[in-house]
């Protein structure tokens, strides 16, 4: 009998590499997109098709939730599924047909916000951007209340340990059993079957050769303020690290960065205050695929500082590409559920940062290990992990 699942939403790619994974292991997989943002989409991902992942485009979020046309047409875009993860809006969509998630990987957003959205948040000139593009429906109300409803009636979330200030947040949200786990939002191969010519490869290429030690980070670049937890990422303290690795003499590397933030400005600034500016890359946002082509070339990876997160996109693309991350992690671990967890460098003030460069830089080999003993974990303890997970939940069909 064919093993059949619908994955419903890609925020952070979580469902498209999770649906690769599960082709792997000989799944049937059909990849619903909803209102994703061009970066998010599988052709962001690869630059080639899948032919193993069947995509559909859906128009729900172009409907009134309760336009009366609306079930009908989720009901006919799921026609034959009956197995279903998601993310994003996908427990309301599935309660407004009488319809529930077996698996839930949320990103964020679709736990901590969307189920208790009130109508005050329509009357916050600060994010009324944010909730026309992802709320759009005067009723938002009553679609916050479905999201509940269909995150209550999930069997089973998959759900890494977060830190204390999102753990106290998440005890909102009544779910039945949770999986303490990361997901595998990067999917290892040996190259993509199409390498495209990126006028920063080769500048890439030219500075490796050149002994040029390589910085990078994809990480959001806001710092300025504090007043969101999410939106913290303390960016400014790699920089400042940086000064003082140049001030210690070390002069030949280089940070490759995004213009990606509402923190840009502010950062060029620091970084032409700090006299770094011929040390920075600044590169505009880009779509995974062209990121996969120079990761290999990248000697150091520079995760998030604000808050104690132990994983996340950032730091998971270094892991799985074999390359020793700095970050911010230890309080998200020590409430975790690995026995054993990833070997990266943590830090959470601008001189443990630098104190982590001069490790590395100092003992290269320790480094290379710490890397590749990341890369293994995340192949056993991630991937392996929450593949065998949906397996058991598919296999025993859990009754929600």
């Amino acid at each position: 009998m064919d093993r059949k699942v619908a994955c419903i939403g890609n925020m952070n790619h979580f469902l498209f590499n999770i649906g690769r994974y599960l082709a792997d292991r000989n799944f049937i997989v059909e990849l619903f997109l909803l209102d994703e943002d061009d970066h998010f989409k599988p052709s962001a991902d690869i630059y080639y098709n899948d032919v193993r992942i069947t995509i559909t485009q859906t128009n729900w979020s172009n409907h009134y939730f309760f336009d009366p046309q609306l079930p009908q047409i989720i009901l006919r875009d799921l026609d034959g599924h009956n197995f279903f993860i998601g993310c994003d809006w996908s427990p309301a969509y599935l309660s407004l047909v009488n319809k529930k998630l077996n698996i839930m990987v949320p990103y964020g957003s679709d736990i901590f916000y969307y189920p208790f959205y009130k109508i005050k948040d329509w009357l916050n000139l600060n994010s009324f951007k944010f909730f026309i593009k992802n709320f759009r429906q005067p009723p938002a109300i009553a679609k916050a209340s479905y999201q509940r409803q269909g995150i209550e009636g999930t069997a089973l979330f998959i759900l890494d340990y977060l830190n204390p200030y999102y753990e106290n947040s998440f005890k909102k949200v009544r779910i039945r059993k949770r999986l303490y786990s990361t997901i595998p939002m990067f999917y290892i191969e040996e190259c993509s079957p199409v390498k495209i010519r990126l006028d920063c490869l080769e500048l890439l290429k030219e500075k490796k050769n050149n002994g040029t030690l390589l910085f990078y980070s994809s990480s959001r670049l806001s710092w300025t303020s504090k007043k969101f937890v999410d939106d913290y990422k303390a960016n400014d303290l790699v920089i400042e690290a940086l000064k003082q690795l140049k001030n210690s003499g070390f002069d030949n590397f280089l940070f490759v960065t995004h213009e990606y933030g509402k923190d840009v400005d502010a950062t060029k600034l620091l970084v032409k205050n700090y006299d770094l500016s011929e040390h920075v890359i600044w590169l505009p946002l880009m779509h995974r695929k062209e990121i996969k082509q120079f990761l290999p070339l990248i000697d150091i990876g520079v995760g998030e500082f604000g808050y104690s997160f132990y994983t996340y996109g950032a730091v998971l693309e270094m892991i799985a590409n074999r390359i020793p991350i700095i970050l911010n992690y230890k309080s998200s671990f020590q409430g975790s559920s690995y026995f054993v967890g990833h070997s990266s460098f943590h830090a959470e003030t601008s001189n443990e940062i630098f104190d982590a460069i001069k490790f590395i830089i100092a003992n290269p080999a320790y480094a290379k290990a710490a890397a590749e003993f990341s890369y293994q974990w995340y192949n056993t303890e991630v991937v392996g992990r929450v593949c065998k997970s949906i397996e058991d939940v598919y296999s025993k069909r859990m009754d929600i």
